[in-house]
């Protein structure tokens, strides 16, 4: 007996369970997979199902998100590059010389509990070459961290020629070009002003 609905037929065995058939338009399945292959095919299934999901979610970012985010710079008509390109830079300067500041506060406040007036001096000089380090040498320290080798035109031309369409478009000095081994995809930029940018 069948019932509407399955794709297969039922039938009661002896012991009084139901199981279901195949429909006669499927083939039977071939030889038992081994462990090995059921496992990449499970691995494979589920690789395209994050591929999927994830490139729905990327076109639900394009469609509703970023339309309506009114605070990304809009690109200028007359320049091709970002129109409050000088604005953002401003307000970058003050966020990082205000997280400077925060950090030097906070090691000479802990300098001045700890060690009194000679700690507070002594923190004082530590918070000063900290920051300084920091500013000068932050890029090449992602650089390094992550091991990122930096590649020519003639090695990576496809790659140098997007490079320069994004900077003629944002109207900024082209940036050096590195590769990291890492195997996923990432792009990041870092250094401490565009003629030092990488």
């Amino acid at each position: 007996m069948s019932s509407p609905g399955r794709v297969g037929s039922t039938r009661t065995t002896k012991a009084g369970s139901a199981s279901t058939l195949s429909c006669a338009a499927t083939p039977p399945p071939a030889q038992p997979a081994s462990r090995g292959t059921q496992a990449t095919a499970a691995m494979r299934a589920v690789t395209l199902n994050r591929c999927t999901m994830t490139a729905r979610r990327d076109r639900v970012i394009n469609a509703l998100i970023l339309p309506r985010y009114r605070g990304f710079p809009r690109m200028s008509a007359k320049s091709g590059g970002l129109m409050s390109s000088g604005a953002t830079t401003g307000w970058n300067y003050f966020k990082t010389a205000l997280l400077m500041a925060a950090l030097t506060g906070v090691l000479i406040l802990l300098g001045g509990l700890i060690g009194g007036s000679t700690g507070l001096i002594v923190m004082v000089v530590i918070a000063v070459v900290f920051n300084f380090a920091m500013y000068w040498g932050s890029g090449k320290l992602a650089l390094k961290m992550s091991r990122a080798v930096e590649v020519s035109p003639e090695e990576a031309p496809e790659l140098h020629a997007m490079v320069d369409r994004l900077a003629a478009r944002a109207g900024c000095p082209k940036p050096g070009v590195y590769v990291t081994p890492d195997q996923q995809p990432n792009a990041f930029a870092c250094g401490r002003n565009p003629k030092h940018a990488a």
